[in-house]
């Protein structure tokens, strides 16, 4: 588990990384068919389905161990490829 005052390099354009955009997927799919006349009637079912998300189910929807570590996997990887070049420039330049 990351520690949450732990700085993680995130690669740009990836949305899938921040996870307040798993929970705006799955809150747009709730009202996707939702046919609102009126911006009232948008705003009651948006209350509706925010009533109904539990704390579990943001838990579920925000949590991305699983991508977290495969981050830090790609990290440690480059920075043994790295390493590797660094150590053939070096002995190549003698």
């Amino acid at each position: 588990m990351v520690s949450p005052k732990q700085a993680i390099f995130q690669p740009p354009h990836s949305p899938e990384l921040n996870p307040i955009e798993r929970f705006w997927g799955f809150l747009k799919s709730q009202l996707q068919w939702e046919n609102c006349k009126t911006l009232s009637q948008l705003q009651q079912k948006l209350t509706d389905a925010l009533k109904e998300i539990t704390p579990s189910m943001i838990a579920s929807l925000t949590s991305y161990d699983f991508i977290l570590e495969a981050l830090f996997k790609a990290a440690s990887f480059c920075d043994r490829q790295q390493q590797r070049h660094d150590n053939r420039r070096c002995t190549n330049n003698d």
